[in-house]
């Protein structure tokens, strides 16, 4: 008990002095759940790069930039989904780093930003975080939480459609510009796969596009009326 009062009274004094209660802005939080369906990951500039990593091990890196990755970001019926007048269209341009040496082929990451689109007008941007053949949803501390719905390493390859399977997690950060939820910050889990071309050595650069389909869960937070 008193080793979990000092890890909190520690984490306290990291956060800093709490904001007085009359001073805190109170912010109303709309549930936002969305379906993104036939997106593609395309375009930019690509080129393999070879080093020595911390260990002195060699690595092998397929290095993207300016990569562009759309999709319809779509309303669904779920409880959690209330913000149904925020769909459209979802633009990304992204730099992915992609491992090429064995023995976790296909992990990664990519950051960049994103514009979200109504009738070709911009109504939210933000940034984007994620992470590349990689799985959170596992067992976790000898199996006392955590669901055994991912693995670890997740990205696979399938020999006979010479194609790589890519999951992929990240986080939205953005605000909504105009419309009904203008002023709204967007704080949006981002889930989904790419289906990538490739052979056994990894996933090649996105020529004919990286399928992509998924998620975003989260919340607009939005300042009081």
């Amino acid at each position: 008990m008193r080793r979990i009062a000092m890890f909190a009274a520690i984490g306290l004094l990291a956060l800093g002095p709490l904001v007085p209660r009359a001073e805190a802005k109170g912010m109303c939080l709309i549930g936002v759940s969305k379906d993104l369906c036939g997106g593609a990951l395309s375009g930019g500039h690509w080129f393999p790069l070879q080093c020595n990593n911390p260990q002195g091990l060699k690595c092998s890196t397929l290095t993207g930039t300016g990569v562009a990755l759309g999709t319809p970001i779509k309303n669904t019926s779920l409880p959690c989904d209330e913000a149904k007048n925020l769909n459209g269209n979802l633009r990304f341009v992204v730099n992915p780093e992609v491992r090429l040496h064995p023995p976790l082929v296909g992990e990664g990451s990519f950051q960049g930003s994103f514009d979200l689109l109504q009738n070709g007008g911009i109504v939210a941007q933000g940034r984007i975080n994620a992470t590349l053949g990689v799985g959170t949803h596992r067992p976790a501390c000898d199996g006392k939480c955590g669901k055994d719905c991912e693995r670890c390493y997740a990205a696979s390859f399938n020999p006979s459609a010479k194609a790589w399977t890519i999951h992929t997690e990240g986080f939205m950060d953005g605000q909504v510009n105009t419309g009904v939820y203008k002023g709204c910050h967007i704080r949006w889990s981002f889930e989904g796969s790419f289906n990538a071309r490739g052979d056994e050595k990894g996933p090649t650069p996105p020529g004919e596009g990286w399928k992509f389909c998924g998620n975003v869960d989260g919340v607009l937070e939005c300042p009081c009326g």
